[in-house]
């Protein structure tokens, strides 16, 4: 029986594959068992691995669209021409049997070693390649947890989504699988004795390749926005995709590399030497800045006068993206003593290195030698302080005496590093403070709402309230007693309002935008949000949303409790003929949103989400793990940043304007 596209479609949609949403209780599941039979009906052999590749490559643009069909509860039958051109490449790649071949080569292929690790840069096209495979894996679920590391975790067997895989992971479940599987024959066999296949470098490079730029990374930041900065770095550079970059992942044998008994024997110090320019990636959650191999990059990096630039997923520090905020912060305050690495004896030799001591001080020796088991160096004092370290491990004894012996060393390293952040970061123009007698005109930009939020929590010990204050404050709102929060961040933004924002707007006499701009600005994202949420939602939704749309800090968000000058006369004011010239200012409308129906199913927020859809603005919603975008898809053309929490979507479908709450029953009738 001839393949029919015809055929083919009409059983993808009766096996549930296209025309209904992610919610579909019948929806079939997706793996190469089902294409294999799928096949079969329409009369065409498939092997088990052909029926894979197809999978890892196809079928990635219909689960690409499928998945944004289903957040937008729109069907894949709503878009008819994209659905066959997605049955289109499916129905190819199973009439020409096409296989998971990538350009790094078939198996048994001849692999030249490369002595010098600092040759072992990787290119940009190689690494997009590696990048697209792996989102291949990903997107098709073939790619899952089976390493020691899932075990631990009760992750083994659990799908890799494409938003959170790591470069842990892609060692683990891509690299060393794939070399093995390969077999390839390698010349010279080994570089080292007991050395196992090669680099994923060598693997895929058919000759040395000079890095011109050196990353200092965590492996546990993720991939995708491990791949945003290089090509973020591409463009600010103006260099191409043949551009080589040292990467340790890549670089470095992951089946066993050898770094020697001496600190400048090291890989990472020889690429430091030998690149022209050092970029630290901050990942979101600032893990670079706490591993101690990072700090040894920094510091090599400024003991050898080579340039070092920071970048973080929203662009290079200093640069209009990436100039305040948290990641900003984590920056200005690293500390070397506060790192950590993988192995304790690592970290101490090479904080033995930076502090000028003998490196083989406090680790096992032999002849006055380090001593390597298994190749790696061992402690030899391991008495416990009773200072914590910034993981919550016990310090030891001898790390604790090195840091006050030579305080002032590390000091000098930790200062060079955050000069160089000032010096990106430029001279930072105090506002002067201003009047605006239009409230559409009081928006905040993200650099102003960044220092705003900075200043809180600095001084909450200053504007802390005590137990009674606090629980005055609560009663007299209706809302619920509970022990005063440890940190800024958990309060709610009601509190946040009556200890923080209240006395400082009544003293300044203005709104809080008054004070922290010079002269009026017009807002672009106006700021939807429930005033019983806290202020740390708040905080890290907005952030979410920036960098999910690649904003600058020069972006403008209208938050209304910070555009209120605190008069009854602007409370009382009809909200109605407020918010239409509001919206009809802005771009879009930023909803801050979290599982509790009860702070979404609100009147107000139901109307000026009426509103926004009426003046065809971008709505977006935003929650502390993720972003969704509602009618308008994001830079990068997706429609989810993060993990969107479900539970949310779930509560938008049983919103009833009917039943919607809201304080005022005046209000309540006239919207």
């Amino acid at each position: 029986m001839p393949v029919s596209r015809e055929k083919l479609s009409t059983l993808l949609r009766q096996d549930g594959l296209v025309g209904q949403t992610e919610a579909s209780s019948n929806r079939t599941e997706l793996s190469p068992s089902f294409m294999v039979e799928l096949c079969q009906q329409l009369g065409y052999s498939l092997s088990h691995d052909q029926a894979t590749a197809i999978m890892a490559d196809a079928l990635t643009d219909w689960l690409d669209i499928h998945g944004r069909a289903a957040s937008s509860s729109e069907t894949m039958a709503q878009n008819t021409s994209t659905t066959q051109a997605c049955i289109d490449r499916i129905f190819e790649s199973i009439k020409q049997h096409r296989t998971l071949q990538p350009a790094w080569g078939p198996v048994g292929k001849t692999i030249q070693r490369i002595p010098d690790i600092a040759d072992r840069g990787i290119t940009v096209n190689q690494l997009r390649m590696l990048s697209q495979f792996t989102m291949n894996l990903c997107k098709t679920r073939l790619l899952k947890h089976t390493g020691s590391r899932a075990r631990e975790s009760k992750r083994f067997g659990v799908p890799i989504a494409w938003r959170e895989i790591n470069l842990y992971d892609i060692t683990a479940e891509i690299i060393t699988k794939v070399i093995e599987h390969t077999k390839p024959t390698l010349v010279p066999e080994r570089l080292q004795a007991d050395q196992q296949w090669c680099s994923w470098m060598e693997f895929t490079a058919p000759c040395p390749q000079p890095a011109k730029i050196m990353f200092s990374h965590w492996w546990g930041g993720c991939f995708r926005d491990t791949m945003g900065i290089v090509n973020m770095l591409l463009q600010d550079k103006g260099l191409g995709a043949d551009t080589a970059l040292w990467i340790c992942t890549f670089a470095n044998n992951q089946f066993g590399e050898a770094f020697g008994t001496q600190i400048m024997e090291c890989p990472f110090v020889k690429a430091v030497a030998k690149a022209e320019l050092t970029v630290l990636l901050v990942d979101r959650s600032a893990g670079s800045l706490r591993r101690t191999w990072c700090a040894l990059e920094l510091y090599r990096t400024t003991a050898d006068n080579k340039d070092l630039e920071v970048y973080t997923p929203l662009g290079m520090v200093g640069a209009g993206r990436a100039s305040s905020g948290p990641l900003i912060e984590s920056v200005r305050e690293f500390d070397i003593r506060s790192t950590e690495a993988s192995d304790d004896s690592y970290r101490r030799q090479i904080l033995n290195y930076i502090a000028g001591e003998d490196e083989a001080s406090g680790l096992k020796q032999e002849n006055g030698v380090i001593q390597l088991l298994e190749g790696r160096p061992a402690l030899e004092d391991t008495r416990e302080d009773e200072e914590l370290r910034a993981s919550g491990k016990p310090e030891l004894k001898y790390e604790s005496e090195l840091f006050r012996k030579h305080a002032k060393e590390f000091e000098a390293v930790n200062m060079q590093v955050r000069m160089e952040v000032y010096a990106s970061l430029g001279k930072h123009t105090r506002p002067k403070g201003c009047c605006v007698k239009e409230h559409a005109h009081r928006a905040v930009s993200l650099g102003q709402w960044h220092a705003l939020c900075q200043e809180m929590v600095a001084s909450y010990k200053r504007w802390k309230p005590s137990q009674e204050e606090y629980d005055a404050c609560r009663s007299h709102a209706g809302r619920p007693l509970r022990p005063v929060p440890a940190q800024a961040n958990d309060m709610g933004m009601s509190d946040v309002e009556v200890f923080f924002w209240e006395p400082r707007r009544t003293k300044a006499g203005c709104s809080i935008m008054e004070t922290l701009s010079s002269g009026p600005q017009v807002s672009q994202t106006y700021v939807n949000l429930c005033f019983g949420m806290d202020i740390g939602l708040l905080m890290t939704a907005i952030d979410h949303y920036a960098e999910a749309r690649q904003l600058t800090d020069s972006w403008m968000f209208y938050l209304e409790i910070l555009a209120w000058d605190g008069s009854r006369k602007e409370r009382e004011a009809d909200m109605y003929t407020k918010s239409v010239p509001l919206m009809k200012e802005c771009e879009s409308m930023l909803a801050i949103v979290d599982c509790d129906f009860s702070s979404l199913n609100r009147l107000w927020r139901l109307y000026e989400f009426e509103l926004a859809s009426r003046g065809s603005l971008g709505m977006y919603m935003s929650c502390s793990t993720g972003v969704l975008a509602c009618n308008k898809p994001f830079p990068d053309g997706n429609w989810v940043f993060g993990d969107f929490d479900i539970r949310i979507a779930q509560n938008m479908q049983r919103l009833d304007v009917s039943s919607a709450t809201c304080t005022n029953l005046g209000d309540k009738d006239v919207l």
